[in-house]
């Protein structure tokens, strides 16, 4: 999930309308990266710091614990109140101002960055004024990243800037420079050179400002873009409710401003840009279980073709060889009439051909280790075999043949799959071939299950029943 900077400027803001002033009461390691903080109004905040679904989101309930608390959360950030929820500029970090107040009155201030940068995406919490790192979802040290520790005790750095214009910084003369980096693609140039833009936003840009691939921009264009780009970010034109598109080929993105020529089809339109960024979660989860069970059925299949491709050649070898049957009888008539010709040990024989006398000697490789009438019943008994087998290696190449035909057909049904039921379809089908093992279920915990302590029973000369 690749939030862009538009989406979670809208999403701070209205983050801003509902938790400042809310105190934190509770929180949940619901996940190996995965934060969920409730307020003292039952407000439910999810912060991810995953690799691939990083993200931040309101949701419905507060789930169960699935990892010990860390301890910099339950000390820290427990009962910190929010004070205000910024967005770094041109930044997909989002900042959370908190403050705690201990028993005895005294004062501590504390700042949560959210850093969604996709596969870098972290959740931290520094002390203030002083900036120190107190505790991170995802820790860092210096043998996995050069350019910043994120480890207790270290002073808060910012992710290295990346060399990006930014919008109001941009001249005329950078922006048609960029354009000409590549004057293929100008809406990937110009969402790789501006800080803060992201492809489909550019895209919208570009088409809007009626700039073409592979055409000359004039200096109006470059212009009118320019002054598209700096309003786009001064007064974005946000949506009353905010959509999210797909197209194919490209994975779901959130839509939250109001732009022309954008293109793609509406499948969500969301209340908030939470909802929408729980449902594009939501998306993403099913469309990873989805490659995840068509890759394992794609694999078997490939490897059930693989198998088939050798079997065919194998069956076509020996269908080639039973074409010599009658070669091979003539080759043993022909020895069995010169068995008196045949010198031992050696690796060939030229003897008249019986078939053909005014013809040119018959030349015939023979087996040393064996004796000439040895040779002659060989090819005798070659020949007999290679006559039954040809119906039957006929037979055998043409259902190997269609099972490769139906292996190919399973692995396009697989690509034109578009949803998970249709896939799991396929696997049931597979798996009733056999070609796909069906998945086991997790056995029960058997002699390993804990077992249940009953009391023991006593009943007294009075009739009383006790239980110990």
């Amino acid at each position: 999930m690749n939030l862009s900077y538009f989406t979670l400027l809208r999403l701070c803001n209205e983050l801003n309308e509902i938790l400042p002033g809310k105190r934190l009461r509770r929180a949940v390691l619901s996940g190996t990266h995965e934060l969920v903080v409730q307020t003292d109004t039952d407000i439910q905040l999810l912060l991810s710091a995953s690799p691939t679904t990083g993200r931040i989101q309101l949701v419905n309930r507060l789930p169960d614990a699935a990892h010990p608390m860390p301890s910099w959360v339950e000390h820290h950030l427990c009962n910190c109140e929010i004070l205000e929820i910024a967005q770094l500029p041109l930044e997909r970090i989002l900042l959370f101002g908190l403050r705690k107040r201990d028993r005895m009155g005294g004062e501590r201030r504390y700042r949560l960055y959210v850093e969604l940068i996709h596969r870098y995406n972290n959740v931290i919490l520094t002390s203030e004024p002083d900036a120190r790192i107190l505790g991170a979802l995802r820790r860092a040290d210096g043998k996995r990243v050069r350019q910043r520790r994120i480890v207790p005790g270290e002073p808060y750095r910012l992710p290295p800037s990346q060399d990006r214009f930014s919008p109001h910084e941009l001249t005329p003369t950078d922006l048609d420079g960029v354009l000409r980096t590549r004057a293929d693609q100008p809406a990937r140039a110009l969402a790789s050179a501006v800080a803060g833009l992201d492809a489909s936003t550019a895209e919208s840009l570009v088409a809007e400002a009626g700039v073409e691939p592979n055409v000359e921009t004039t200096t109006e264009t470059v212009e009118r873009l320019l002054v598209r780009l700096r309003t786009l970010f001064d007064r974005p034109p946000f949506l009353d409710r905010p959509r999210i598109l797909s197209r194919p080929g490209h994975p779901a993105t959130i839509r939250t401003l109001r732009l022309s020529d954008v293109s793609g089809e509406v499948e969500h339109v969301c209340d908030s840009v939470s909802e929408a960024i729980e449902r594009l979660a939501d998306m993403d989860e099913n469309r990873q279980h989805l490659d995840g069970d068509r890759q394992e059925a794609v694999a078997a299949l490939n490897r059930r073709r693989a198998s088939l491709e050798r079997k065919v050649a194998r069956i076509t070898a020996d269908l080639d060889d039973a074409g010599n049957a009658e070669l091979y009888r003539k080759f043993g008539h022909i020895l069995m009439a010169g068995l008196h010709r045949i010198r031992p040990r050696d690796a060939s024989v030229t003897l008249p051909d019986v078939y053909d006398p005014a013809g040119p000697p018959a030349t015939i490789p023979i087996k040393a280790n064996k004796l000439p009438h040895e040779n002659a019943a060989a090819y005798l008994k070659r020949s007999r075999k290679a006559e039954k087998a040809r119906p039957i290696l006929a037979r055998r190449l043409e259902s190997a043949q269609a099972e490769l035909a139906g292996v190919d057909g399973f692995l396009e049904r697989l690509k034109q799959a578009g949803d998970r039921d249709e896939v799991m379809t396929i696997r049931d089908e597979l798996a009733a071939s056999g070609w796909l093992t069906r998945r086991r279920q997790k056995p029960s915990a058997g002699r390993n299950a804990p077992v249940q302590a009953y009391p023991r029973r006593y009943v007294t000369s009075d009739g009383w029943t006790i239980l110990v």
